[in-house]
């Protein structure tokens, strides 16, 4: 079935898209100019859609890292993502460290030239804190395993020296 939809109102549908999504979503031009962003990506920064309209994505978080990642995907053409990468608001360091699952996606135009860069990210705190949690519990009970390991065999070494001195008895 095709349903005949003309362009406001497919504009109206993509807005309800973008706004209703929980992963934060941002539209950059190849110099990574913000174009659009969702409500989740503003509420995440805790401003208003509109005051991202132009703003230059590593003026509003420096990150050299993450910079050479996005020229690199301009360069290349080629999309690029990671899971659980740590971040820091700088304008929000009391938010602490958070993690993200991110994927930054090339739109080409009919030249392959990279002309606009699509931001995905999807907030991960929660699973990469447990993920830490499971690992120090592993690490605490191979810890345990490796003394009680060594305190039996301290024993079991003096119980088979003891059965050696009765032996010769």
């Amino acid at each position: 079935m095709y349903i005949d939809i003309d362009d406001q109102e497919e504009a109206i549908l993509l807005e309800s898209i973008l706004d209703n999504t929980p992963v934060l979503l941002a539209l950059m031009d190849n110099k990574f100019n913000f174009i659009r962003v969702n409500e989740a990506y503003a509420k995440a920064d805790q401003k208003p859609i509109d005051f991202f309209h132009g703003k230059n994505h590593f003026d509003l978080y420096p990150n050299k890292e993450n910079e050479d990642i996005f020229q690199r995907v301009v360069d290349s053409g080629r999309s690029f993502s990671i899971r659980g990468k740590p971040f820091e608001y700088p304008d929000h360091p009391e938010h602490g460290i958070s993690y993200w699952d991110w994927s930054l996606i090339p739109i080409k135009n009919n030249a392959g030239k990279v002309e606009k860069l699509v931001l995905t990210i999807l907030e991960v705190t929660e699973r990469e804190k447990a993920k830490n949690e499971l690992k120090e519990s592993y690490e605490r009970i191979n810890f345990y395993k490796n003394l009680l390991a060594h305190d039996m065999r301290s024993i079991l070494s003096g119980i088979s020296l003891s059965l050696e001195l009765v032996k010769k008895w």
